[in-house]
């Protein structure tokens, strides 16, 4: 488990240093920023035995969805992603963009999630030492 978690890791570093020299700083904005969500998840995965399929979309971000994503753009001439229209007059860079938010907004509803199933096993722990330990009042 953290190997394969490690690998998740590196993949997306290896991902973000192949198109740094590829991509406008907006869009190598957006993937650092999808990167970095899906890098602080990762410690986490091995904790999420009972959250499977928020499991296998983290994997498939890292290891299909931001790749293939990226992809497809790069492999359009430059020129042609950065300025000719292709759907509701957006061009390919800019619907690309569009797409990593999309990535973005879906990891930050996972941290989110999980973020919450955490508060609520504290406060559940919380309840369980305040009925354990504290002491009746004697009035």
């Amino acid at each position: 488990q953290e190997l394969d978690l490690k690998a998740l890791e590196e993949s997306l570093e290896e991902l973000a240093t192949k198109i740094k020299q590829r991509v406008s700083p907006e869009v190598l904005s957006k993937v650092e920023s999808v990167k970095s969500m899906i890098i602080d998840l990762i410690p986490r995965l091995s904790d999420l035995r009972s959250c499977d399929e928020q499991v296998f979309i983290v994997r498939q971000m890292a290891l299909s969805y931001l790749p293939e994503t990226l992809e497809n753009y790069l492999n359009l001439p430059k020129a042609y992603a950065r300025f000719h229209p292709v759907r509701e007059g957006k061009t390919s860079r800019e619907i690309l963009i569009d797409q990593l938010g999309l990535l973005e907004n879906e990891i930050m509803q996972i941290t989110e999630n999980l973020n919450r199933n955490d508060t609520q096993k504290m406060l559940a722990h919380g309840q369980f030492l305040e009925e354990r330990f504290q002491k009746p009042e004697l009035f």
